[in-house]
C-alpha cells in the first residue's frame, strides 16, 4: 500500500469538472500517473534498503493520523452515535479474526475488511434511522 495516494483524491474531481480537461482528461491523468509509478517502481525500489521498519512505520503513522481528521470532518455529518456504532462493528474484523467464520464463503472477502463491514453497519443504520448526512456543508 503507497501511503501518498491519497493526495491525488482532492485533484481528480476538479479536473474532472474543469471543462478544459473533463472526465476523460481526469481518468487519462490516473492512468498516465499508474503507468509512471510502474515505471518508476524498479528504481525507487532500490532505496528501500535506506528506510528501516522504524522510519515506514512512524511515516505510515503520521499519515493516517492527518487522515483523520478527514474521515472525523466526514463523520460529522452522521449522528455521532450510529458513527461510534459502525467503528465497533468495523473492529470486529481485527478483535475477532473467526467471527465471520461460519457465514458463506462467498462474504468472506467483503467481511474480513473492517472497512466494508463499518461502512455497510453504517449505510443501513442510516437508512433504517432516516439518518442523512448533513447537505448545507
Amino acid at each position: 500500500m503507497m501511503g501518498v495516494t491519497f493526495a491525488s483524491v482532492s485533484p481528480i474531481p476538479s479536473m474532472a469538472a474543469a471543462p478544459d480537461i473533463g472526465p476523460l482528461g481526469s481518468c487519462g491523468s490516473v492512468i498516465a500517473a499508474g503507468i509512471f509509478g510502474i515505471v518508476a517502481a524498479p528504481f525507487i525500489s532500490q532505496l528501500l534498503p535506506l528506510f528501516p521498519p522504524v522510519v515506514t512505520g512512524t511515516i505510515i503513522l503520521v499519515i493516517g493520523v492527518s487522515l483523520m481528521r478527514v474521515g472525523i470532518n466526514w463523520a460529522g455529518g452522521y449522528n455521532l452515535f450510529v458513527v461510534a456504532i459502525s467503528v465497533g462493528f468495523g473492529m470486529i474484523p481485527l478483535a475477532a479474526p473467526s467471527f465471520f467464520r461460519d457465514l458463506p464463503h462467498d462474504l468472506q472477502p467483503l467481511l474480513e475488511s473492517g472497512d466494508s463491514v463499518g461502512a455497510a453497519c453504517l449505510r443501513s443504520a442510516a437508512a433504517i434511522g432516516g439518518i442523512a448526512p448533513r447537505r448545507d456543508q
